[in-house]
């Protein structure tokens, strides 16, 4: 039996992305003598000469070979070679089991401890670039609508130069979560902070590179917009659209939106429904040595329930710009526009004359009510 045959035996006992400090110790006491190129086990070792033995030195050059190795990593569904993406280990009769898949956990705990290593050396840039790839592998999420073809959701805007922009150039322009109208929304940015990060912290030289690796997530908020409930919603039309001068977007948005694959700019974006917290629900931060990107971004108090939000969540570490648009692909559209129903007219036709020459133009209504219900909201298209 080989070492990388050993290898695989020892990991089967062992979930590789939990960050277990008497499970990693454990499973270094089986490996640290074998002798494989696989970016795990450098990994391991990495870990172990960095939280075990206090050696940056020794564990940078672990963790520089781990990382040297991912771009190799052998896509092989099944594999009894080193550094496969899964690892299979004989039982015996031919028969071999999986274990020890890429996930993006594991991936996401590689660069956070690249970064952290490279933060001691004092080497900025590159702790930074680390910290940007362990956030773009955090930022995989399970959501509900992952699997759909395409959603369809409500934009409420104010008449201004930046909601014209985003349908002039057919784009939704994102920003940086601290730009919402709730200080408690997203988490991120309290429990990410300089201040924060040096209460929950034991080392603190990494801590600037890290927080600094959360300045390139952007996002966008939408209301659900499988039913015409958000339409009929007084405060979202008060709070979002300038108290019914605006107007609110329907969008269909499909696949490309809802969740992307891997790639190698360290690009994502995909759609999240908000997950709302009761009072009884506590969120305590003050102690937590990491965060998972639900908490961070997608998660509000219950407050703001009546939002029905679903939240574009993306990570660029290549742009730096606060603000900036993502193109409709050709799948996603604006389906529709209603107006308020204090909308000018100059707005609602100037608004109109944008899709004068578009193939297919949204639809577009205006939102009334009647003497006979005046808090029921209804919209007609003889705008």
């Amino acid at each position: 039996m080989n070492d990388f045959q050993k290898f695989a035996i020892a990991l089967s006992d062992f979930q590789l992305d939990i960050e277990d400090e008497k499970q990693m110790e454990s499973l270094y006491e089986k490996i640290k003598d074998l002798d494989c190129y696989d970016f795990r086990i450098f990994y391991l070792k990495a870990y172990h000469c960095y939280k075990k033995l206090g050696n940056p030195e020794e564990a940078r050059a672990h963790i520089d070979k781990s990382i040297e190795a991912i771009p190799m990593i052998k896509e092989d569904v099944f594999s009894s070679v080193e550094n496969s993406r899964f690892i299979c280990v004989p039982l015996g009769n031919s028969i071999s089991v999986p274990v020890a898949g890429v996930t993006n956990k594991l991936m996401s705990n590689i660069y956070t401890l690249a970064g952290e290593i490279y933060s001691i050396f004092e080497l900025d840039n590159e702790a930074l670039e680390y910290y940007k790839r362990a956030n773009y592998y955090k930022s995989f999420l399970k959501t509900e609508i992952e699997n759909r073809n395409y959603v369809y959701l409500y934009s409420f805007r104010r008449f201004n130069e930046y909601s014209l922009s985003d349908l002039i150039n057919n784009e939704i322009s994102v920003s940086p979560s601290k730009n919402m109208n709730d200080p408690f929304d997203s988490i991120i940015n309290l429990w990410g902070s300089e201040e924060q990060l040096k209460e929950t912290c034991k080392e603190h030289k990494h801590i600037k590179n890290l927080s600094r690796s959360f300045d390139y997530f952007r996002i966008r908020s939408f209301c659900n917009g499988e039913t015409e409930e958000a339409l009929g919603n007084l405060l979202m039309w008060s709070h979002y659209a300038d108290e019914h001068r605006g107007y609110c977007v329907k969008y269909k948005l499909s696949k490309h939106f809802i969740k992307q694959d891997e790639n190698d700019s360290f690009e994502h974006m995909f759609l999240k429904p908000i997950i709302y917290r009761k009072d009884e629900e506590k969120v305590d931060i003050s102690g937590m040595t990491s965060i998972n990107t639900d908490l961070a971004f997608a998660t509000k108090h219950e407050s703001w329930k009546y939002e029905k939000e679903v939240r574009l969540i993306v990570y660029n570490p290549n742009k730096e710009e606060s603000f900036y648009g993502i193109p409709l692909d050709k799948d996603s559209c604006i389906e529709a526009i209603y107006f308020g129903c204090k909308c000018y007219p100059k707005t609602i036709n100037t608004i109109k004359n944008l899709f004068s020459k578009a193939d297919i133009p949204p639809k577009f209504f205006k939102v009334y009510s009647e003497s006979k219900d005046v808090y029921q909201l209804k919209w007609d298209k003889s705008v």
